[in-house]
Parts: structure tokens; sequence; C-alpha cells
């Protein structure tokens, strides 16, 4: 317990140096491997997008498929995974936003009492950027749900709606709880 605090400032420090190893270690492995993409995030057709749709995991193939689909009627949107979280690539992320219109962040989380810790994290990582994107977060696919092509066509209106906050995509409005309606 003594020292407690010491280790806690050790371990972030370390975090954050970590940065440049983790995309020295994923460009290595994409030269050996011929596959992966290097780096702290991936990039999908954001050449011109004033759109971009930011996520993690398992959802991405459904967003770059109904990106594609979008793109083939001309609509300008892009997709960015996040391949890192912690340590937080802050000044990536503002490298690779900058210029941006919207960023519609898609999450499958919810820090309760608040919103999505990624929409969170973000907003803090470009507060006060000149030229920042404005930010939509959406929950979806909590609890093992699938995120549907239709859900990320809803999360494009939604996103162009002009709100900003946590919009909740394919929840039910009214949710059975002890026999009744909440």
């Amino acid at each position: 317990p003594d020292a407690y605090a010491e280790i806690r400032k050790n371990v972030q420090d370390v975090m954050v140096e970590s940065l440049p190893v983790i995309e020295e270690a994923a460009d290595e492995f994409r030269k050996m491997f011929g596959r992966g993409s290097p780096g702290l995030m991936e990039p999908y057709r954001m050449d011109d997008a004033e759109l971009v749709i930011l996520s993690m995991g398992s959802a991405l193939g459904t967003i770059k498929d109904v990106v594609d689909e979008h793109r083939e009627k001309g609509e300008k949107i892009g997709v960015l995974k996040l391949r890192c979280y912690r340590p937080f690539p802050v000044e990536q992320l503002r490298k690779t936003l900058a210029g941006i219109g919207k960023v519609a962040i898609l999450e499958k989380d919810i820090s309760l009492g608040y919103e999505g810790a990624l929409y969170t994290d973000l907003k803090s990582a470009l507060y006060k950027m000149e030229n920042g994107p404005d930010i939509v977060g959406f929950i979806a696919g909590l609890g093992g749900r699938d995120i549907t092509k239709k859900t990320i066509d809803e999360l494009i209106d939604r996103a162009r709606s002009g709100k900003e906050g946590t919009v909740w995509l394919d929840v039910a409005e009214e949710i059975a709880y002890l026999g009744g309606a909440l």
C-alpha cells in the first residue's frame, strides 16, 4: 500500500510509452505475414469521407459492407477501426479525424449512468481541436444482440440528422420489468 500510487504512475507511464512499440510490432507483423494493418487504427475508404463510423471489434465487417453500399450510391462515408483502445491513441486520432465533418461512434458497451466509454474518450481526445468533427455516439449489440445492415443504415441516417449525444439502436421502447412495463 505504501508504494501503490508510485506503481500506478509507473504503469501509466509505460502504457503511454508503448504507443510507438505497438505500431512497430504491428508493422513488423504485416511485413512478416503479409496481412494485418500497421498502427493503432485501420482507416477504410476515408480519403474523402464527410462522415466516419468509428468502432472496434466484431461489428466492423457489417459496417464496411454497408459503407461499400453507400459508397456505390456516391455517399462520402468512411470507417475507422480502432485497433488499440489502451493506451488511447489521442494524437493519432486527432490527426486522422482532422477535417472530418462528423464521426459516428458505434460501440457495444454502456458506461451505466452516462454514455459509451469510447464516445467519452473520443470527446475528451478531440476537445478544443480546431477543425474537429461533430461527434455522436451509438449504443447497439449489447448482450450479444446482432448488429445488422439495417442497424448501420439507421446509424447513418441518424448521424446525418444533426443530433449529438448518445443514441440507442435496436432497443424496444417497452421493456418488461418484474412483470410490468418501464
